[in-house]
């Protein structure tokens, strides 16, 4: 929980992107790659996994969302971000 509490001054730049919807997996009582973490922010935002996009760079991570059924994206150290952003908007594509 330690972390929870203190994400504004660990990720300051983050906090303008996410503001209130900055949380760490403490607040949801579980960790990655534990599905039930995935399960809970769906259910918090009320969303469904089949509409829900996730990237990570760890790929248990990546296994514990798609546990869930959400898609996902693993982001390799040697990734420069362009197959994430082909990912998302091919993703995004998909549900207009």
């Amino acid at each position: 929980m330690l972390i929870g509490e203190h994400l504004q001054e660990v990720a300051p730049d983050l906090v303008p992107l996410f503001g209130e919807h900055m949380f760490a997996t403490a607040h949801y009582r579980a960790r990655k790659p534990d599905p039930t973490v995935f399960s809970r922010v769906l259910e918090r935002y009320g969303c469904e996994s089949k509409d829900t996009f996730f990237v990570d760079d760890h790929p248990d991570n990546i296994r514990g969302a798609e546990e869930v059924g959400i898609t996902s994206k693993w982001f390799s150290p040697s990734d420069t971000g362009d197959s994430v952003k082909e990912a998302i908007t091919a993703f995004v594509a998909s549900r207009s």
